[in-house]
């Protein structure tokens, strides 16, 4: 995996959201590695660890194939210490009830619908990033 300062990665089981997102992000200068399924994204733990870039989240769906789900994914993040902000997508709880309930290991909760802009915003915060509105980094 090549080095990139920055780095997304992105968990859906739709091929047409990680492209979306994929494009989204590459625009503004972010690098993005993407997987369908929880654990495609686990098997390459041990080569995230390794890598060179130092600041990354991962924007994961809620709704996964497979055993483990999105809110799963972010807690096995979490455990791991892999410092990386996890964003969910499409949740089915709204985001406020989820974190003061403690149902979710993530840093944000989006649920439908959201704005990309505020998606976007969301990432670069999580990444460390300046606003758009100041220049790119």
């Amino acid at each position: 995996m090549p080095g990139h300062p920055v780095l997304a990665f992105i968990v859906s089981p739709d091929a047409a959201v990680r492209r979306s997102l994929v494009l989204l992000l590459e625009a503004e200068a972010i690098g993005t590695r993407s997987f369908a399924s929880a654990g495609e994204l686990l098997a390459q733990l041990p080569a995230f660890r390794r890598a060179p870039t130092t600041r990354r989240c991962v924007l994961v769906e809620e709704r996964l194939p497979g055993k483990v789900s999105g809110l799963q994914l972010a807690g096995q993040l979490s455990e791991a210490d892999l410092n990386l902000k996890t964003i969910i997508l499409h949740a089915a709880v709204r985001p406020a009830a989820a974190r003061q309930s403690g149902q979710t290991p993530a840093d944000t909760v989006f649920a439908d619908p959201f704005h990309m802009d505020a998606l976007l915003q969301e990432v670069r915060t999580a990444l460390q990033l300046p606003d758009a509105a100041q220049g790119v980094p």
